[in-house]
């Protein structure tokens, strides 16, 4: 989707713009470039919010264990909206 929208963002810049559009004669190449780069720069931000979410994941499971090995119900330092999206999908 974002590859699509950016391809498209520029798919009418090159179509409007009377300046740029007397200098491109065939814009699929530059479309399929701009798809292409798109989509590699979307999956690049995807894959680090990806490990972002994984990290806070683990991080919250590491401290609900630690406090039930201590006898706490909860994990300790959660904020609680993620320690109620956590129960509630019990």
């Amino acid at each position: 989707m974002i590859a699509a929208g950016t391809t498209f963002s520029f798919y009418a810049l090159i179509t409007f713009e009377t300046s740029i559009q007397a200098n491109v004669s065939k814009p699929i190449y530059l479309l399929i470039l701009v798809f292409i780069i798109s989509f590699a720069v979307g999956m690049l931000f995807m894959s680090v919010y990806s490990i972002a979410m994984d990290s806070i994941l683990q991080c919250f499971i590491v401290d609900e264990t630690n406090q039930q090995a201590k006898g706490g119900k909860a994990a300790l330092y959660a904020p609680a909206e993620l320690q109620e999206l956590i129960d509630s999908s019990d």
